[in-house]
């Protein structure tokens, strides 16, 4: 089956179709199948798009350590390479809302800064880690074992608002929530220094 690249959008196939409705007419049935990758169930319509440097090349893998505590987001966060090139270095971001400012922690995160951001109007946040001396050769799941340990939730410890946008479960699935780029793309060409 023919796939539908990143230029076809939703309302693009929507006038082609209404197009080839009509050349064909009424006694036409038409059938399309068009896979648009994983999404998540969340709740929240106010959670900031998509940011268009995401790479394709990496698929980000989360879940939940313990999705019956209000007061904290316990994520466990892993990357695929799905590429043909290694990666060194990584960036990874995840918008959020919440009322009150809060806490990043990375909890068990070797060779990464986490923190949190404001962005925007005064409840929205984007969460962000940073790790520079490391690798995802292709076809591999960094870090290895059970993921990355960040922590999100307010100073006092009082129900994290932010948690109620998020439905991240116990076992370790792929989300667009995060966003994932290379800091420092490595091509077979690429002369390092």
């Amino acid at each position: 089956m023919p796939q539908v690249g990143p230029s076809l959008k939703p309302t693009r196939i929507a006038a082609i179709l209404a197009a080839v409705a009509l050349a064909s007419g009424a006694a036409a049935a038409l059938s399309l199948h068009v896979d648009v990758g994983p999404s998540s169930k969340s709740s929240s319509a106010k959670t900031p798009d998509p940011d268009p440097g995401e790479n394709p090349d990496l698929a980000v893998l989360v879940r939940d350590e313990n999705p019956g505590d209000r007061t904290a987001l316990r994520l466990r966060i892993a990357v695929r390479n799905r590429g043909h090139h290694p990666v060194h270095g990584l960036s990874m971001e995840m918008p959020f809302r919440t009322r009150d400012e809060p806490v990043a922690e990375g909890w068990y995160a070797p060779g990464c800064r986490v923190w949190a951001k404001p962005k925007g109007d005064r409840d929205e946040w984007v969460l962000h880690v940073s790790c520079r001396d490391m690798e995802i050769r292709p076809g591999d799941i960094w870090p290895e074992g059970d993921g990355l340990s960040i922590g999100l939730h307010n100073r006092d410890w009082r129900p994290f608002d932010a948690k109620a946008d998020f439905h991240f479960g116990r076992e370790m699935r792929p989300t667009d929530r995060i966003w994932a780029r290379p800091e420092r793309p490595e091509h077979p060409h690429t002369v390092r220094e």
